[in-house]
């Protein structure tokens, strides 16, 4: 079968990234430029919240920042636009160290590379809870070159979050496609197998294989980043 659209998720599928070791070192590295705009509140746990938020917000018409600043506004004093500089400043700066937490996957590129000869597009469909400076330097810690997507799902630019089914409907609604002429790749089952709900093809990245005990769905196809170059190969 031939794909219109291959869509890839970001962590652990074509960026190694535990995600304790990752939000701990985000954390610790962002704590010197915002913490003093918090001084009787834990911004920790506002973050928390606001994030959480996100992932749960239903489409409308707002995009997902302005889902994260409401939820952020409504347990602070702080506005949010009180940090934003100080935000913008973090992630041009001391957001690349966290790369050192974070590895390469072997042959990542090549699949991303081989699925870029074999579609018409292809897609970052990372969860959008970072800004788009931030996912392009994590794109670059994998070593993939952002240049390949169409289109790469951030913050800014999306309405609804994995797993909401929506968010791979808005995919498909952006690239002019049909979900059913879409392929997503991903390590996840809850997460990235949600794009079998709106009708995309599945590809379960076993490496490092996250939430198969709560498994609702099953992948159209699964297998390692190997078998995974393999299938697009033979597409």
């Amino acid at each position: 079968m031939k794909y219109k659209v291959i869509l890839f998720d970001l962590d652990d599928t074509l960026l190694r990234n535990d995600v304790d070791q990752f939000l701990a070192a985000y954390f610790r590295t962002l704590t010197p430029h915002i913490s003093h705009y918090f001084p009787k509140d834990d911004f920790y746990s506002i973050f928390h919240t606001a994030t959480r938020a996100v992932l749960m917000a239903k489409p409308s018409s707002q995009t997902l920042l302005q889902v994260f600043i409401d939820a952020f506004e409504k347990n602070t004093t702080t506005h949010f636009s009180d940090i934003a500089a100080a935000l913008t400043k973090y992630y041009e700066t001391d957001f690349s160290k966290i790369s050192k937490v974070t590895r390469n996957v072997p042959k990542a590129d090549i699949a991303v590379e081989t699925a870029y000869r074999k579609s018409e597009g292809l897609v970052l469909a990372t969860t959008p809870i970072f800004p788009e400076r931030a996912i392009l330097e994590r794109l670059k810690w994998s070593g993939i070159d952002a240049s390949l997507f169409k289109l790469i799902t951030h913050i800014e630019n999306m309405h609804a979050s994995k797993p909401q089914p929506e968010y791979y409907t808005e995919i498909a609604e952006v690239m002019r496609v049909n979900p059913e002429d879409c392929l997503m790749i991903g390590n996840d089952h809850i997460d990235d197998l949600s794009a079998k709900i709106v009708g995309m093809n599945t590809f379960l990245v076993s490496d490092f294989e996250k939430n198969r005990d709560s498994a609702k769905l099953s992948p159209d196809h699964y297998g390692s980043m190997e078998e995974l170059v393999a299938f697009l190969e033979n597409i």
